[in-house]
């Protein structure tokens, strides 16, 4: 992979996670009043997401530690509640 390409390719990459926190940070809005298991369900299957795009992006070993324990968190409350 050239240089140009992998610049254009980690400011395409930081574009998906820039728009994916956005999404992220207007489901929880959204979904800070859902008391339903499914708005919890949407809400955390949407948390997930973001966590797996940010683990893809470089980053150091004590952040992907930190990425690691965030979604295992977040699937183990998806099970507690029964989520599909």
């Amino acid at each position: 992979m050239s240089a140009e390409a992998r610049e254009a390719s980690n400011r395409n990459n930081a574009a998906l996670v820039a728009q994916q926190q956005a999404y992220e940070r207007q489901v929880a809005q959204e979904g800070a009043g859902g008391t339903t298991p499914k708005d919890q369900c949407s809400a955390l299957d949407a948390y997930v997401k973001s966590i797996d795009l940010r683990a893809r992006q470089p980053q150091g070993i004590t952040a992907q530690d930190r990425l690691r324990d965030e979604r295992q968190q977040a699937r183990n409350q998806q099970f507690r509640l029964g989520c599909r």
